[in-house]
């Protein structure tokens, strides 16, 4: 009787590697975009290091609001390329910064409901102000540290643009 039996052999299939390996790819996707997005291209060679001390301080001041006007106006980006990429580094920010302020104020008063006495806003807008306003923030925190460590890299997503030629 053994003879007419076929011998079977079970194959075990593991249905969660082949998961892996497509969630792993997934996560490198993921990973390589945001490595794109951070690691943008870096000018720090391209000046002279006596340059960068002499006007660390007013790039540093670039990415901090309206303080950009105290190396603008010092005419500092004419006398350095150091300082001229750092303006428009710093105009950058403040022109996202004005971005930023219209489309989370239009967001907001296309989904607040006003009564009477009051309003309400969905909490989901609230948060989604929140991220926009949160990536600005992180952006010029970006450029500011790298500033103080003395890089000149482009700021992450509106680092390309040049107002000033």
């Amino acid at each position: 009787m053994n003879e007419n039996k076929k011998e079977e052999k079970i194959e075990i299939v593991d249905l969660d590697s082949e998961n892996k390996s497509k969630q792993e790819e997934i996560s490198d996707k993921i990973i390589q975009a945001a490595e794109n997005i951070v690691n943008t291209k870096d000018y720090s060679k391209e000046y002279d290091k006596d340059e960068i001390k002499l006007y660390k301080t007013h790039a540093i001041l670039c990415y901090l609001g309206p303080l950009i006007i105290l190396p603008f106006a010092n005419n500092s980006h004419k006398k350095s390329k150091y300082i001229h990429f750092h303006i428009n580094q710093g105009l950058n920010i403040i022109i996202l910064y004005l971005v930023v302020f219209i489309l989370t104020g239009i967001i907001s008063s296309i989904f607040t409901k006003d009564y009477i006495y009051s309003s309400y806003t969905p909490n989901w807008v609230l948060f989604l102000n929140f991220l926009i306003k949160a990536t600005a923030v992180v952006i010029n925190i970006f450029g500011l540290v790298n500033t103080i460590k003395s890089k000149s890299k482009e700021l992450p997503l509106i680092g390309k643009f040049k107002f000033i030629k």
